[in-house]
């Protein structure tokens, strides 16, 4: 049996159209991650115990990847999804706080996580932002962009969203 890098490589190509490393990389995303609190899943490359579980995707073929880990992602050495894989570390960052019971603010988001909760759907239409979730979205942001400390009813109408919308979603991580 090769290692670990040869099996990455052996399974992806399998899967791909490309019977080449270099070009199968190009045809794969990141459709999900969750998260196993029991570290009992096994990467497509073998490595044991992972606790990051992503799905990958074909986009030519729509063939699916699981469980892929980090690591093995990384080795796509690609930008985009190394800025994934940073986003689900800061949603990984936000749970952790969320379980530790600890009080989750604006400065554990960035742009790339706002622009992730919008693609992803994650703000909720509600009467307070007009059923537009987008409001939600653009209201997140400015508050990020602010220099100054957000006042009182901003940070209310920050935590309301944070409770309603990102919590929920963080907790879809498990499975």
């Amino acid at each position: 049996m090769g290692s670990k890098f040869e099996c990455l490589q052996e399974t992806v190509v399998k899967y791909s159209e490309s019977d080449y490393w270099e070009e199968a990389v190009d045809e794969w995303e990141i459709i999900g991650c969750h998260i196993d609190d029991n570290v009992e899943e096994i990467c497509i490359c073998g490595q044991e115990g992972l606790r990051y579980c992503y799905t990958i995707r074909n986009r030519l073929n729509g063939k699916n990847l699981y469980p892929i880990g980090s690591s093995c992602i990384l080795q796509f050495e690609r930008n985009d999804l190394k800025q994934i894989i940073r986003i689900y570390e800061q949603l990984f960052h936000i749970r952790a706080k969320y379980y530790n019971h600890e009080k989750i603010t604006l400065n554990d988001f960035s742009r790339g996580l706002l622009k992730f909760f919008l693609a992803a759907n994650v703000f909720q239409g509600t009467v307070y932002n007009r059923f537009n979730p987008k409001n939600d979205y653009d209201f997140m942001l400015k508050m990020f962009n602010r220099r100054l400390e957000p006042t009182q009813r901003q940070q209310s109408k920050i935590n309301a969203i944070i409770i309603n919308s990102v919590i929920p979603y963080i907790k879809t991580m498990e499975r």
